[in-house]
This record gives C-alpha cells, structure tokens and sequence, in this order.
C-alpha cells in the first residue's frame, strides 16, 4: 500500500519527536531527520524490524555537489578529514523506535574508500559509480537528478511552517527563523546543553568545530 502524503501537523509532530531523540535544535537535521523518523515509524507499523538505508552513500560514492566542485587533492584531504565523524541520525531514531537499520554503504567502507577519486568523478556528476551500474539494470533512473531528502520528500516547506512559529515564541538566545521554534521546543522538553568550550557558537554557545555548529545549525559557507 503506498504512504500517503504526511498531512503538517504529523510532520511537526515528527519534527519534535526528533528533537527529543537527537537533542539538537538545528534546522536542517530535524526536517531531514523528520522524514527518516517518519519513514522508519512506517516500517515499524508494517511489522518490519528491520530497515536498509543509503547512508553513507554520498559521503563515500561522491555525491555532493560541492564535492565535485572540488581538485582531486582537495577531496582526497576533504574525506580524510571527515572520515569517521560522519553522522547519521536513522540508527538513533531506528534504536529510539526499536527498528533495527543497517547502511550496506558503511559496511563496505573500505572497499568504497579504496577506489581512486578519478573513478568516482569521472562522469561529472554525483555518484558515477553507482548511476553507471543503475542504467546497466535501470536505464534511465541511473540519469535522474538528485535532490535531497527534504525535497524529494516535500517537507522543506517545513523550513517556512517552522519560522512561522517561530514569530510567536520568547527564547533567550539570538537564534531565528526555523531554529527559534525548534529552541523553543527543546527548552520546552527541559532539555539542555553544554556551553562554551574551545570554540564556542556564536549564536547558540554550544561547541562547535570551528565552522559548523550541530546543535543550531550555524555555519561558515565555504565561500565567506
């Protein structure tokens, strides 16, 4: 049976479940995260026990635009990097729903780190490798353009409702838009967070790693 589209005030109930679960008020990864939850609260209705992501795909087949705006050097140094910080919010709200997820993607790591970057990037766009071995068996589904989950999934509008809210709501931080309701919400649940440390957040206090904060969601693009 196909899922229906997730009538708003279900997604927003998704949406501070995740809160709850992760702990963060950072808008991308509690939209993002509100559509996992919501897919994987699915399963779980259906009676299955266990579910199979794509996590990891990007990170480790090239998927990411801005990956592929990068010099080979660059994204070797890039993945090197970020190898094992990566973070993917399913296995704990799988664990948090008593779902079990498996990512086949991370559990070949090795093997998909070990194939020269010249391969994943030849065809120019995001995930050669994959899409190449897609159209084999596929056809054209190989050639469809990526989006991300929130939009493949609708729930970016989620961004606008979220900020709406927001305007309503008294924080004690400088935090806006979607953010502000989410903060809003994570006090509300008696939450909290540590604050200060090497390189605190400006917006929020919490630490960060210098250039993005994962409680709020603040950033430094990498063009400024």
């Amino acid at each position: 049976m196909e899922r229906e589209k997730v009538p708003e005030v279900e997604a927003l109930g998704a949406v501070a479940e995740v809160v709850k679960i992760l702990r963060v008020f950072n808008p991308m990864e509690m939209v993002n995260c509100a559509d996992v939850y919501i897919g994987l609260l699915e399963a779980k209705m259906r009676g299955f026990s266990r579910v199979c992501t794509g996590d990891g795909g990007d990170d480790l087949c090239i998927g990411y635009d801005f990956m592929l705006r990068k010099g080979v050097d660059e994204l070797a140094s890039y993945l090197r990097q970020m190898r094992g910080r990566w973070y993917f919010c399913s296995f704990d709200i799988g664990k948090a729903l008593g779902v079990s997820v498996k990512a086949p993607f991370l559990e070949i790591e090795e093997f998909l780190m070990s194939i020269p970057l010249e391969e994943k990037i030849r065809c120019g766009v995001g995930k050669c490798l994959l899409r190449l071995e897609l159209e084999k068996a596929l056809g054209g589904l190989g050639r469809r353009r990526k989006d991300p989950i929130e939009v493949g999934s609708g729930f970016r509008k989620l961004y606008d409702v979220l900020a709406a809210l927001g305007r309503d709501v008294d924080v004690d931080i400088p935090v806006k838009g979607a953010a502000r309701y989410l903060y809003h919400l994570f006090r509300n649940m008696g939450l909290s967070y540590a604050r200060g440390g090497a390189r605190p957040c400006p917006v929020c206090g919490a630490e960060t790693d210098g250039r993005y904060c994962r409680m709020c969601g603040w950033y430094i693009s990498n063009t400024g």
